[in-house]
């Protein structure tokens, strides 16, 4: 599993994708599938809170969540759990905190 941190904070009305890149990773393999899902400070299901399942999709060797929402000062984990063509599988973590707007 690896982590990734969100530079700065994320307002609570700000809606964009992160990207991760994955080309070091990936290596000569391609992606099959992405399943994101998220987490809250707590370790409880926060995806309809903070990801647009709709949205959040990959491209070549990137893996693209849309993220949105959020409750002021709380800490998020974006789950990105992958599957290549060629069988390797592997879990992808996207830390960031949110807060609110002024």
């Amino acid at each position: 599993m690896e982590e990734f941190f969100a530079e700065r904070l994320k307002a609570n009305y700000d809606a964009a994708y992160i990207e991760i890149e994955l080309s070091v990773w990936l290596e000569q393999e391609n992606l099959q599938t992405v399943v994101y899902s998220a987490l809250d400070s707590a370790g409880g299901d926060a995806t309809a809170e903070v990801l647009d399942l709709v949205r959040s999709t990959y491209s070549g060797t990137k893996l693209l969540p849309y993220v949105r929402g959020g409750l002021d000062l709380e800490s998020y984990v974006v789950l990105c759990r992958v599957d290549t063509l060629e069988g390797s599988q592997q879990e992808f973590r996207i830390r960031f905190r949110v807060r609110e707007a002024p």
